[in-house]
């Protein structure tokens, strides 16, 4: 479809708080830009695939822009262009009309734009790769740090690869509108769980080392302490047949071992990093064939993306490398209100066994008003950092590294308890962390303790799911208490109080909706 005067048109099918998607009758490389008030503040290139009257081609564009329209007031128009014309938008004409009475702040933008900003891959305005020096500096300096702790872990060297690799490659500089510096190393392995016990073990040897991680089941955030920037360190392996695959997927067909081994300089920002002589191929592989030509709304979640399930990181490891890391950074405190509302109904020297103790928060408070206690947690920061506040503290606390999903494991520590006065089986937001088959397996152990003791436990319930949460990460299920009331008298246990809502447990802006449960074993 062309206009009388012979030039490509097409069309904005979505114009939105999220940012702008559409398709254009191509013709040769020019951008599609998207203006305010006439000055062209982003652009992309049509050069995803979209079917047109029965046929694919790349004439598909897009650009995530969420933070444009705080800059929008009433009266600004948003219009995107191609060719110098604007194309129709649907529902709107030739152009979009912000009708927010709010007053415009356009000329800020403007200015921004002016002194080096840009939208960013997720669409925030922020200053462009390509400008901030000190960024540059700081992560090839973070990126150098790594490769050496992968080298010392793995035995093998790193390389850029994704966004950063791109633009060491097409553009000789890192592209102005990614927000990180991508990495990865290549496995010795082929296999899923060789590949991926690797991946995990630099994780913890990272976190050893002081760095702060977010392991995801492709990749791992990684931040030096004290600082805001992050990396992205991902893995990769050759495949049995000797082709390469990496962990975050990819959209072409993939290459072989030629090429990996001799690496050669490529410039990136002002200085220069060693990549495959590969690399070319690599791009290919990754991106697709249209690497070379810059698509600014490029998103791997796109139906040409493949990717293997089978080496994603489990949830058992991302949970131990998540516990890892926030045992290491959080300290122990004060006992929780429910301790306190559980030590108010124990007989003095009672035996406190917990499961779930993390870093001892309530074995610590339990053991300083004289119980005995016994902690156990299948993180081994958690146990060595309770160990040594009870060490300092010389306190009649112990705690052992122990995984609750292990049957045998559980039961040897279960049983191995000394009991020097009456029993508290304690376990405080652990239910909610862990699946409910292990839930029922503690259960199960617990209840061949000898009978007549205490079971206390506090957990978020299925009224809590949509409650704003503090540690947005942590892996939550979300509980109906009347389930677990019925499994526990299953087994023979007597509910002798039970109780649910918010105040119970309130953490800075967090109320979570919570229940406890006190029961005795018949």
């Amino acid at each position: 479809m062309r206009d009388d005067g012979g030039f490509p048109l097409g069309m904005v099918e979505k114009i939105d708080a999220t940012g702008v998607e559409g398709w254009v009758e191509r013709s040769g490389d020019m951008e599609v830009e998207i203006a305010v008030n006439g000055q062209v503040v982003a652009s992309s290139f049509p050069s995803q695939n979209r079917e047109l009257g029965g046929v694919v081609r790349d004439i598909g564009f897009s650009r995530t822009l969420k933070g444009l329209w705080k800059f929008l007031g009433e009266g600004d128009c948003v219009q995107v262009l191609y060719a110098g014309r604007a194309l129709p938008i649907a529902g709107h004409g030739d152009r979009w009309t912000c009708g927010d009475e709010r007053a415009s702040n356009v000329p800020k933008l403007l200015q921004r734009i002016n002194d080096g900003y840009v939208f960013d891959k997720y669409g925030h305005l922020n200053l462009s790769m390509q400008a901030d020096k000190e960024y540059q500096d700081w992560v090839l300096d973070t990126y150098n740090a790594l490769r050496e702790e992968i080298r010392g872990v793995i035995g093998c060297d790193s390389f850029a690869i994704y966004g950063t690799m791109l633009g060491a490659v097409r553009e000789g500089n890192f592209i102005g509108h990614d927000n990180d510096f991508d990495m990865v190393y290549v496995s010795r392995f082929s296999d899923p769980e060789g590949v991926k016990a690797e991946f995990a073990r630099l994780c913890g040897r990272l976190i050893d080392s002081g760095y702060w991680l977010h392991p995801k089941k492709t990749h791992t955030w990684v931040r030096r302490r004290g600082t805001k920037q992050k990396m992205d360190i991902f893995f990769s392996w050759f495949d049995a047949n000797g082709m390469f695959h990496l962990s975050y997927g990819y959209h072409g067909a993939p290459v072989g071992r030629e090429g990996f081994e001799k690496l050669v300089p490529y410039k990136l920002g002002n200085r220069e990093v060693m990549l495959p002589e590969a690399s070319p191929g690599i791009l290919e592989q990754t991106f697709g064939h249209g690497w070379r030509t810059p698509d600014r709304g490029f998103k791997h979640q796109s139906p040409s993306r493949r990717i293997d399930k089978k080496y994603f990181l489990d949830q058992v490891r991302l949970s131990e490398l998540y516990w890892k890391q926030f045992y290491r950074d959080n300290n122990v405190s004060d006992g929780s209100q429910f301790a306190k509302f559980v030590a108010g109904r124990l007989d003095p020297s009672s035996t406190v066994l917990e499961i779930g103790s993390g870093t001892g928060r309530d074995a610590i408070f339990f053991a300083e008003h004289g119980h005995v206690v016994f902690g156990a947690d299948r993180a081994a920061e958690g146990v060595q950092r309770a160990s040594a506040t009870a060490g300092e503290r010389s306190l009649k606390a112990a705690f052992h590294v122990v995984d609750a999903s292990d049957e045998s494991e559980l039961s040897r520590f279960v049983e191995s308890v000394p009991q020097s006065g009456p029993l508290v089986v304690y376990m405080r937001f652990f239910l909610h962390s862990i699946p409910v088959a292990v839930q029922e397996l503690i259960f199960d152990v617990i209840s061949r303790l000898p009978p007549g003791f205490l079971l206390a436990l506090e957990f978020r319930t299925d009224k809590d799911a949509h409650q704003p949460k503090t540690y947005a990460d942590h892996y939550r299920r979300f509980i109906e208490p009347g389930e677990v009331a019925a499994s526990l008298k299953r087994r023979g246990f007597t509910i002798d109080f039970e109780e649910q809502g918010t105040g119970l447990s309130p953490f800075g802006d967090e109320d979570p909706h919570l229940a406890r449960i006190l029961a005795r074993k018949d």
